[in-house]
């Protein structure tokens, strides 16, 4: 339960931060996904996590550690955006985020400064904020963690029924 939770949680967090980002910036956000979660942050903390315990079960430690998850991170999170941002717009034709008109752009998923600042943040979760939140996955109740899951399940149920058309089409387009 441990890394639902903690899943869970990282979902909902980074559908609060870009909800705040957008209601700061004046501007409107569409998400895939009705209810109050988006589970790439909620992988990218997972991808983060599992960097930090390969590092620390090879025996890297302090400032070298930080260092080569900070690299690894900016790796994988540029490429599971990257992966996101491909198969969305393959199963639903839509962009929910275009980086091209922003300098240091590698296509639309992906900017070398945008890049950095997902490691950073990474960093700033994994080795400042984590530490001190980790007893809550530890103590939510299970019965939460499995409702809160099924609702999760449900609303993707939703969107891929809402999108079954685009999905068909790319299944019969991948023949």
């Amino acid at each position: 339960m441990f890394y639902l939770n903690a899943f869970l949680f990282f979902s909902i967090l980074g559908f609060s931060g870009e909800f705040l980002l957008s209601f700061f910036m004046k501007q409107s956000k569409e998400t895939l996904l009705l209810g109050p979660w988006m589970p790439i942050y909620g992988i990218g903390f997972l991808t983060t996590y599992l960097i930090d315990k390969i590092l620390e079960k090879k025996q890297f430690t302090g400032k070298k550690k930080i260092f080569l998850c900070y690299l690894f991170s900016i790796f994988s999170l540029t490429l599971l955006e990257e992966i996101g941002g491909l198969l969305t717009f393959a199963l639903f034709h839509k962009n929910y985020w275009d980086y091209s008109s922003i300098p240091f752009s590698i296509g639309p998923y992906i900017n070398v400064f945008i890049s950095l600042i997902w490691g950073f943040l990474a960093m700033i979760i994994q080795y400042i904020i984590f530490p001190k939140i980790t007893f809550l996955f530890k103590k939510t109740p299970k019965w939460l963690t499995i409702f809160l899951f099924l609702l999760f399940i449900l609303d993707n149920y939703f969107c891929l029924k809402r999108n079954h058309i685009f999905i068909l089409t790319f299944i019969r387009l991948t023949r």
